[in-house]
């Protein structure tokens, strides 16, 4: 079995790793838009969706749009097309910014696209 190093492009806000996100074995009962749920295994609810990048040991997080997301396994790229990217951006900072203050998660930089890798 070998490792994966996935490239992942989404636009959305990085945000802190917090008990929102946390011990996401402990899902039972919350609703299905909550960030446990989104980040291990959830559908996108209200077009939003939680990426998970780095790595399983020390996991990192974007509450994103979940239209946005693209990955390139390695050894496959993807076609990107940038005219797309202008369009579907930032006139959603605020539903992201609004989910982000629901679950009282703290952002770590301002809604932009975001390159980031994943390794499990």
């Amino acid at each position: 079995m070998g490792t994966s190093t996935d490239a992942i492009l989404v636009y959305g806000i990085p945000v802190a790793i917090s008990e929102h996100i946390k011990n996401f074995h402990d899902r039972e009962g919350l609703p299905k838009d909550h960030p446990k749920v989104l980040a291990f295994g959830g559908e996108a609810i209200d077009g939003i969706s939680i990426v998970m990048h780095c790595c399983y040991e020390d996991p990192m997080a974007i509450v994103a749009l979940a239209e946005t997301e693209k990955t390139a396994w390695r050894g496959s790229p993807q076609r990107i097309n940038t005219y797309d990217m202008h369009f579907l951006g930032s006139s959603n900072d605020n539903k992201l910014k609004a989910y982000c203050e629901k679950y009282e998660l703290e952002t770590e930089g301002e809604p932009g696209w975001w390159l980031v890798s994943w390794w499990g």
